[in-house]
C-alpha cells in the first residue's frame, strides 16, 4: 500500500470539500430567508459531515492532513468570494450548483475507491463507506434537481420535463 500516493489522494479530496463547504455557507446565507436557504444549509451541514469522515481516514495515515492543502481549500474558497465583487465575474447560481455536483460526483467515486482500499487494508475497515456513499449520491440528486430548478429560472424554461425525465436526465 503506498500510504503516500493515498494520504495525497485523501488530501486532495479535503481541500474540495472544504471549498465546497464554503460555497454552500455562501449560498445558504444568500437565501437565508426561504426554503432554498434551508435546503442549502441541510447540505452544507451533511458535507460537513463528510469532511470529518475523510479528516478521519487521512488521520489514519502517517502525516495526516496537509496543512498547504487544507490553505489551498479555504484560498479556493476566499478567491471565489472575491469573484463575486468583480463586474460579471460570479458564476449563476445554476452554475454554482453544478460545479458542487460534479464535486459531489467526485466525491462518490473517493468513497468507491476508499472501500477498495479497505479490502486491502484494515484501517479502514470501519468506516461506513456503504453510508457514505449512499448520502453522497442523495446530495448529487439534490443538487442536480436544484440546478434544474435554477435553470429553469434563469432561462425562463417551463418546469415540466419533457417525457418525464428526471432531473439527471435533463442536460
Amino acid at each position: 500500500m503506498d500510504d503516500e500516493r493515498l494520504r495525497t489522494y485523501l488530501n486532495d479530496h479535503l481541500a474540495g470539500a472544504s471549498s465546497a463547504v464554503a460555497t454552500l455557507v455562501r449560498l445558504a446565507a444568500d437565501r437565508a430567508d426561504d426554503d432554498l436557504g434551508v435546503q442549502l444549509a441541510q447540505l452544507r451541514d451533511e458535507i460537513r459531515l463528510d469532511r470529518d469522515a475523510l479528516r478521519e481516514a487521512v488521520a489514519r495515515l502517517p502525516g495526516g492532513e496537509s496543512g498547504w492543502k487544507r490553505a489551498l481549500g479555504l484560498a479556493v474558497s476566499i478567491g471565489a468570494w472575491g469573484r463575486d465583487l468583480l463586474p460579471g465575474a460570479r458564476p449563476t447560481f445554476a452554475e454554482e450548483l453544478e460545479a458542487l455536483a460534479i464535486g459531489v460526483w467526485g466525491k462518490r467515486l473517493l468513497w468507491g475507491a476508499l472501500a477498495r482500499v479497505a479490502e486491502h487494508d484494515d484501517r479502514f475497515l470501519d468506516l461506513d463507506l456503504e453510508s457514505l456513499s449512499a448520502r453522497a449520491e442523495a446530495q448529487e440528486k439534490e443538487l442536480l434537481r436544484l440546478r434544474d430548478e435554477a435553470l429553469s429560472e434563469a432561462f425562463l424554461l417551463p418546469t415540466d420535463r419533457p417525457e418525464g425525465r428526471t432531473a439527471e436526465e435533463v442536460p
